[in-house]
């Protein structure tokens, strides 16, 4: 494999870090090394606000930060992540870092579609070196995959997610709320981000997985990847 990074991508609860962490496994297994980068970590090198106070996470200030300083902050990441990961020995397996912590946040903070497009062939452009490869998670029915995440989380959950969606712009502005609400912002992220996987010209595979075959899946990433499964 000639690539450096690898993303695994799509809309929360899609089993992005739980399959970041299954394939890590079987990289090591295989004899290649590996890093894999968490979206939660705290020190985390693509992060373009300041996310964690040192007691909770934090949302990005778009009340009084415009969306394109933002942007710019996230493409300077990018700039410094890519001149890191060509001087490191070892492959990325990075969870969200192309859609739901960057195009699906520049969303939410009222970003228009456009200017989003432009934002991810900019990435497109920077990371070029690292020969990236996409492994996109995709749920055709938005409310359905909404209701089974807020099931699975249980209500605390549910009403958290509510709670901070609402805070912000695009909800705020079009005065949406609740679970139907967060359905339509959902939606809009996916129909973006299904756009923006069909334009990226690099490696992608893209699994719908409403159906929670999660063996099936596995067994297509890594003949995507043109790995042996390793049981051990």
């Amino acid at each position: 494999m000639d690539s450096t990074l690898i993303v695994l991508d799509g809309l929360p609860g899609s089993g992005k870090s739980t399959t970041a962490e299954w394939l890590a496994q079987q990289l090591r297994h295989n004899g290649i090394a590996v890093y894999w980068l968490q979206e939660t970590d705290l020190s985390h090198p693509l992060w373009w606000y300041e996310f964690w106070n040192g007691t909770d996470y934090q949302p990005p200030d778009f009340d009084h930060t415009p969306i394109e300083v933002f942007i710019e902050t996230s493409l300077e990441k990018w700039r410094s992540f890519t001149v890191q990961a060509r001087l490191s020995d070892g492959l990325i397996v990075a969870e969200s870092v192309f859609f739901q912590n960057a195009i699906a946040m520049f969303v939410m903070g009222g970003a228009q579609p456009a200017l989003l497009m432009e934002y991810a062939r900019e990435v497109q452009r920077i990371i070029g070196a690292l020969h990236p490869v996409l492994i996109y998670f995709q749920q055709n029915d938005i409310a359905d995959a909404l209701r089974r995440i807020c099931d699975l989380r249980g209500r605390d959950f549910e009403d958290e997610l509510f709670t901070n969606m609402e805070c912000f712009p695009y909800l705020k502005q079009r005065e949406l709320k609740g679970f139907e609400g967060v359905t339509i912002l959902w939606r809009e992220i996916s129909r973006l981000t299904d756009t923006l996987f069909e334009e990226y010209r690099i490696p992608k595979l893209r699994i719908e997985n409403s159906a929670g075959d999660w063996l099936s899946y596995q067994q297509q990433i890594l003949a995507f990847l043109g790995l042996p499964l390793q049981s051990k």
